[in-house]
């Protein structure tokens, strides 16, 4: 809030031509960072992914022109965004497509049930509570035993890391706003959506 500069990648490492970005931190080896591009190439609406926090391109590039315009339009990039508010149990990217004859919205499904229950590689129970939460959060599992706990800003960084033998996690130090928490147990992870008031 400062606005201090935090970190810089710069356009020789991400090579994009950016019309807007969102921050990913529900995809697997995440975080990333979604850059919609007004390249020429493709036609100048492409989606493409970015590590995070070097900015180096992952190759993951949708070209909405190409894939998803309806016959007789096309479009150059516009905004971009991230929500889990539109598909029930589904991580999205909505984008602008400033097209001709028309603009447009479009969504691309991101992440299936990245919260918890659906794969393998989830846990079973997995219950945040209360959500919005001040001070204190707890965190249940159907499992007993050892938590490992990773918090993660808007921006992908790690601003938590912790071990939590019972329930309640301390948050306190967190300032107001949105976070991703991780969950790990037995081999198992989690991830939700944790809004700090």
């Amino acid at each position: 809030m400062s606005g201090n500069e935090i970190s810089v990648i710069p356009q020789s490492t991400h090579l994009t031509t950016i019309y807007g970005g969102a921050v990913d931190l529900v995809s697997p080896d995440g975080p990333f960072l979604w850059i919609h591009d007004q390249t020429a190439v493709g036609g100048g609406d492409l989606v493409v992914q970015l590590e995070l926090p070097s900015g180096n391109p992952t190759g993951v590039v949708y070209d909405y022109n190409l894939s998803g315009q309806p016959a007789g339009n096309t479009g150059i990039a516009g905004g971009l965004f991230i929500t889990d508010e539109l598909v029930q149990d589904t991580s999205v990217i909505i984008g602008v497509s400033q097209g001709t004859p028309s603009d447009q919205l479009f969504v691309l499904e991101l992440f299936e049930d990245v919260i918890a229950g659906v794969n393998d590689n989830s846990i079973a129970n997995f219950n945040l509570y209360p959500n919005p939460a001040n001070g204190i959060v707890n965190i249940q599992t159907k499992l007993s035993g050892e938590k490992s706990i990773v918090i993660y800003d808007v921006l992908g960084k790690q601003v938590l890391s912790t071990i939590l033998s019972g329930d309640e996690l301390n948050i306190s130090e967190l300032k107001a706003g949105v976070y991703m928490i991780s969950v790990t147990q037995n081999n198992a992870t989690a991830t939700k959506k944790l809004v700090v008031q």
